[in-house]
C-alpha cells in the first residue's frame, strides 16, 4: 500500500491501525467471494504477525482539575455535556454521540440510569455482534446528573432555540443549515474536533476522547472500585464463563461509579446521604469503633477490626444486627468487659 500511496514529500508513512484496517476490508472482500463461490480461496492472506492491530502509543489519563476544567463554564454547554458523558459515564465517543434523552431514566435509585444500545447513528455497539443482551444500563454519576437536568431545563433550550423532546440526541451537532425540524448526532470527526477546541480554551493538552474514558475508569479502580463490578459498566464483552452466570444488582454498580470523586474531593457515596441518614451513620460509627475494643475469650477481638460506614456501607446493618444478637452473650463469657464496655457519654441507643 505504501506504493500505491502517491509520492509526497515530508509526508508520513500509514500509521499500523490504518494497515490494519485497510487489510481487513480487503481481505473480507475476498472472504466474501469465497463464501458466494466466486474463488475458491481467498488471495489475500498473510502469515500471522505481519500486521500489528494493537495500539502502541500509550494513553494517560486526565487530571482530575482538568476533568473539572473540561466540564465547566466557559466551555459551551453542548461540549460541556458531551465531555460529561465521557468522563463521568465512561463512554466511548459513538457512544456519548448516540445518546438521546430517552435513554436516560431517572427512576432508578440511588442512581438514575442511562441506557448504552447504540452508537453513532443508532449502529450497533462496537462489539455487541447484533445481539440485544451486550447492552448495558450504566448509572448516572450525580455530577453528570447535575450538568443533565441543567441542560434539558435551560440551556438545551438557549443553544438550539426550542426545548428538548425525549427522541433527540443528548447533544445534537449544530448545522449551518436546518430545514426540518431534526438533529442529527456528532460524527466521529467533528466531536474529535470539538474536543481537541475545547481542551485549547481551557488549556488542557489535549491526549484523546478515548482517554476521557481512560481516567473514569482509573479513577474508580483508584477509589477501590471492583475490576469485575466496573467492568460490567463501562464494557459490552462477553466476559469470562462466571460473568454468564452473573446478575449483578443495582446498588453494586452505583458503588463503582460513586468511586468517581465529586468537585469536592469527597466520594460521591457521601454526597447522596440525607441529613438524617449521615448523623444515624455517625452514631454507628461511635459504637462499632467503641465495641472494637472488645475482647473475646483468649483475648481475641470480638468483632473483628473496627469498621466505619465509609468502609463498609450497607453491609453495615448487617453489623448492627450481629451486635444485637450477639452482645449480650458476648459480655457474659467476657472477663474484662467491665473495664472496656461502651462509653455512656456521646452514645445513643440504636432504634
Amino acid at each position: 500500500m505504501q506504493s500505491l500511496r502517491p509520492p509526497c514529500p515530508g509526508a508520513c508513512a500509514h500509521a499500523p491501525k490504518s494497515v490494519a484496517n485497510l487489510f481487513g476490508i480487503v481481505h473480507g472482500c475476498f472472504q466474501q467471494a469465497v463464501y458466494e463461490a466466486i474463488l475458491s480461496a481467498n488471495p489475500c492472506v498473510l502469515p500471522p504477525g505481519t500486521i500489528s492491530t494493537k495500539v502502541t502509543t500509550p494513553r494517560y489519563p486526565y487530571s482530575l482539575e482538568e476533568v473539572h476544567r473540561l466540564t465547566s463554564e466557559p466551555v459551551p454547554w453542548d461540549q460541556l455535556v458531551l465531555n460529561a458523558l465521557r468522563f463521568y459515564a465512561g463512554l466511548r465517543e459513538g457512544e456519548a454521540c448516540g445518546r438521546r434523552f430517552l435513554h436516560w431514566d431517572r427512576k432508578p435509585k440511588p442512581l438514575g440510569s442511562l441506557l448504552v444500545n447504540t452508537q453513532f447513528d443508532d449502529r450497533p455497539l462496537k462489539t455487541s455482534n447484533h445481539q440485544k443482551d451486550r447492552v448495558r444500563n450504566v448509572p448516572v454519576h450525580p455530577e453528570l446528573e447535575r450538568i443533565l437536568d441543567a441542560w434539558w431545563n435551560e440551556h438545551f433550550e438557549t443553544i438550539y432555540g426550542r426545548k428538548p423532546k425525549r427522541e433527540n440526541f443528548i447533544v445534537p451537532r449544530r448545522l449551518r443549515r436546518r430545514t426540518k425540524d431534526t438533529y442529527t448526532n456528532h460524527t466521529n470527526s467533528t466531536a474529535g474536533k470539538s474536543f481537541n477546541a475545547t481542551c485549547l480554551l481551557v488549556d488542557v493538552t489535549p491526549h484523546t476522547e478515548h482517554a476521557a474514558r481512560h481516567t473514569m475508569i482509573s479513577e474508580c479502580r483508584n477509589n477501590g472500585a471492583p475490576e469485575d463490578v466496573l467492568e460490567q459498566v463501562t464494557h459490552n464483552k462477553k466476559g469470562t464463563i462466571v460473568d454468564a452466570y452473573t446478575l449483578w444488582k443495582w446498588e453494586p454498580l452505583c458503588k463503582a461509579v460513586m468511586a468517581f470523586p465529586m468537585r469536592n474531593g469527597k466520594p460521591a457515596l457521601e454526597q447522596l446521604e440525607d441529613p438524617q441518614q449521615r448523623a444515624l451513620h455517625a452514631k454507628l460509627d461511635v459504637v462499632l469503633q467503641a465495641l472494637g475494643g472488645l475482647q473475646g475469650p483468649g483475648g481475641t477481638p470480638a468483632l473483628g477490626e473496627p469498621k466505619s460506614w465509609a468502609q463498609t456501607g450497607p453491609d453495615l446493618r448487617a453489623d448492627c444486627k450481629y451486635l444485637s444478637a450477639n452482645l449480650s452473650a458476648h459480655l457474659q463469657t467476657t472477663e474484662n468487659y467491665r473495664e472496656k464496655q461502651v462509653p455512656e457519654k456521646g452514645v445513643e441507643p440504636l432504634t
